[in-house]
């Protein structure tokens, strides 16, 4: 019999290295495991984030060919060689994105396959059978996930678990600011500008918000499709000089320590990473109350849950933590609280191993 306690051989297959929150959770996971003693392998397909994967202590490898755009289960020869001298005890791919690859990897069956769902599967729950059968485990962030993916993906019940997000909160502490800033206060939105996540509702409630608060500035910071139609609609509104877009970042984190509202118009969402970071950073939330979004926020303690694709109610959420910095600075403080008890990163490595320990018994 082996060693239940026995450092693990493991191969972390993630997606795009991007600013996204599934990205860092990714990242913080691989430095985690190294720091327990584990051997990780970590395989990406490209992207701007791939120093803070190699500072994790890591090896790195590349998962698709020179030149490739897709990520797929086109893996180099040389990968695939790595991997199997590398001799791991089980594959896990950090979102469905990654599953093509990482199925390429254990078509064989030489180690187990776990999967991370981020978010709704849609038609994208097919991709959990792409190149094989079901994964061993499924990782679902939030009940809300663990439910979607059951109910209208189909896959058993007893093969989800629930590992909610957590955040590196020491990481949050080396971006804090250590001096007062004038008050000129900043309400914005962080993330990757994607339709669903609602950011439209946020032009459209600038004016309210803008007409209240004379000295504010909002801010959106993220890179995406959207980013055209969005200024398209501030420069019919007149507040290009109002509204800043803040693109090209490697990380979100100094954002956030400038805020002093984090917004988050979203119309589905599995549970938040955008969200924590902001609780983690001290800051209070107006959001959406959609998806797994009430379990992370709490309405009137930690921030203000509000009807999805309603600027008018997101203005009035966002003027009222404005207007009330008391109410505001608790509720920062509160999320805080929240983040520290609840959402550690080390509580999501802990559940994590569980996990491999179990497809590796």
């Amino acid at each position: 019999m082996s060693d239940p306690n026995r450092p693990l051989r493991i191969v972390l297959v993630a997606e795009w290295l991007d600013t996204r929150g599934a990205v860092s959770i990714s990242i913080d996971l691989a430095r985690q495991l190294q720091m327990r003693g584990h051997s990780v392998l970590f395989l990406y397909p490209g992207g701007p984030r791939l120093s803070e994967v190699e500072e994790t202590g890591a090896d790195v490898l590349p998962y698709l060919p020179p030149g490739s755009v897709r990520i797929g289960s086109l893996i180099p020869r040389r990968t695939l060689l790595e991997v199997r001298d590398f001799r791991p005890d089980l594959v896990h791919a950090l979102g469905l994105g990654a599953v093509p690859g990482a199925a390429a990897l254990v078509r064989r069956g030489e180690a187990p396959l776990v999967v991370t769902v981020h978010g709704w599967p849609r038609e994208e729950t097919a991709r959990l059978e792409e190149g094989g059968p079901l994964p061993a485990k499924v990782v679902a962030i939030s009940q809300t996930v663990r439910e979607s993916l059951v109910n209208r993906g189909g896959v058993p019940w007893d093969r989800v678990h629930v590992v909610e997000i957590g955040v590196d909160l020491r990481r949050i502490e080396e971006q804090s600011l250590d001096v007062e800033k004038p008050y000129d206060p900043v309400a914005g939105c962080v993330g990757p500008l994607e339709e669903w996540r609602g950011y439209q509702y946020f032009v459209e409630a600038a004016p309210a918000i803008l007409a209240e608060n004379p000295r504010a500035r909002l801010l959106v910071a993220g890179d995406g499709l959207e980013e055209r139609p969005l200024r398209a609609r501030i420069r019919e509104l007149g507040l290009e000089d109002r509204v800043l877009f803040v693109g090209g970042l490697a990380s979100y984190l100094p954002v956030f320590a400038e805020l002093d509202v984090f917004v988050y118009p979203s119309l589905e969402e599995g549970l938040g990473q955008n969200i924590l970071m902001a609780m983690a950073s001290g800051k209070p939330v107006v959001a959406t109350s959609v998806g797994g979004i009430y379990r992370m926020v709490e309405d009137g303690k930690t921030g203000l849950l509000v009807r999805p694709r309603d600027p008018v109610a997101l203005a009035g959420a966002v003027n009222r933590l404005l207007a009330d910095r008391a109410l505001a600075a608790s509720m920062g403080r509160a999320g805080r609280r929240v983040a520290e008890e609840r959402y550690s990163i080390t509580r999501v490595v802990d559940e994590t191993e569980e996990i491999y320990r179990a497809v590796t018994a």
